[in-house]
């Protein structure tokens, strides 16, 4: 009996380690961060990509597509809180051979193309593309563009307490839906290092993506060929969505030879890229 007693009580201790174990390995497995942004891991479609509108206005092209997008329920997201729904076209089997990536010559540019047919797109513009499974977690707010005017006193010197430099120049690229502006700051050089920073404001707090400037054999500073002169109209906000109160925002930022485009989600005060593609364009 008391053999048979023994062996009761260690299955009994198995099986509760066993249970102990499964609920730690699933409360592990809901901490764990996830990132759909760009693609949802569970069934593998496309999430997020950016695309090229063509001259007519009335489709688009993924050109940095890591993955065939699925051929619905998808949207196009610029600058406003409607998401324009998307039709698949096909997928243009093109040779890009020289590898500029613009309206004009879209025709030559290989991925899949979509139809906009209720709306008009912008024309030759770098256009957000989302999935259904992105808007129901993410609401596109609208961009209202403010023209580059100089951010306000209050503003700058928040800034300056928070960064500890000052501010040279500023610019207030848009304001995004009744709270939130994007804008440029210039601080003054120190130590020969000149920095251009891109910032999200909101009543409680500030976000900042720096560009250190680097000033080569050529006087490029921030952008090839740009003679040492930051321009803030190379700048432009390309969508941004809410998602609980959490912002997130997608810029363009052009240059001689091409666009960068980034999308970013915030973290603590800084603006994380979680999305990045250039689009070359440098004429012959």
């Amino acid at each position: 009996m008391r053999v048979q007693h023994c062996v009761i009580l260690v299955l009994l201790l198995a099986n509760l380690l066993g249970c102990s174990k499964k609920r730690d390995q699933a409360r592990d497995e809901t901490q764990q961060p996830v990132d759909s942004t760009t693609h949802d891991f569970r069934s593998d479609t496309l999430e997020m990509a950016f695309a090229l509108s063509c001259r007519s206005g009335d489709s688009l092209i993924l050109f940095d597509a890591k993955m065939r997008p699925p051929p619905t329920s998808l949207y196009a997201v610029y600058q406003t809180e409607q998401p324009i729904p998307l039709s698949f076209l096909q997928y243009q089997q093109s040779e890009n051979t020289s590898g500029r990536i613009t309206a004009y010559n879209f025709q030559f540019i290989r991925g899949p193309i979509f139809l906009s047919n209720a709306y008009s797109l912008p024309a030759d513009q770098t256009i957000l593309v989302v999935s259904s499974h992105f808007l129901a977690h993410h609401s596109p707010v609208l961009v209202e563009d403010l023209g580059y005017v100089p951010l306000d006193t209050i503003t700058i010197r928040r800034i300056e307490t928070e960064r500890r430099l000052h501010v040279q120049f500023s610019w207030t690229l848009c304001r995004l839906g009744p709270s939130a502006r994007a804008a440029l700051v210039q601080f003054l050089p120190t130590d020969s290092t000149q920095i251009v920073s891109f910032i999200l404001i909101k009543r409680e707090s500030l976000a900042f993506e720096d560009y250190v400037g680097n000033r080569n054999s050529e006087g490029s500073i921030w952008r090839v060929d740009d003679d040492g002169v930051f321009n803030p109209k190379d700048f432009k906000i390309v969508a941004a969505f809410d998602s609980l109160g959490t912002l997130s925002i997608a810029r363009s930022w052009a240059g001689p030879e091409g666009d960068n485009a980034a999308f970013y989600s915030v973290v603590g005060k800084r603006l994380v890229p979680i999305l990045e593609v250039y689009r070359y364009w440098v004429p012959e």
